[in-house]
């Protein structure tokens, strides 16, 4: 039986599911900015994949 190893989720998928956890747990306020240099330090990545993850939130409206 061959078992396909799961996919690694880029960055920004990494990103986007963490504010998403964040909002719904309530780490993040309504209202809160979110700066991107503090999400990039907070999650150990560039500001690139923050930027990607908080356009295709912003894109949705909601999920």
């Amino acid at each position: 039986m061959d078992i396909a190893p799961s996919p690694i989720p880029s960055r920004t998928q990494y990103v986007l599911e963490a504010v998403k956890h964040a909002i719904l747990t309530g780490g993040l306020r309504p209202g809160q900015a979110l700066v991107e240099a503090e999400l990039a330090a907070q999650f150990g990545v560039s500001k690139t994949p923050v930027r990607e993850a908080l356009k295709t939130l912003a894109g949705r409206g909601s999920w």
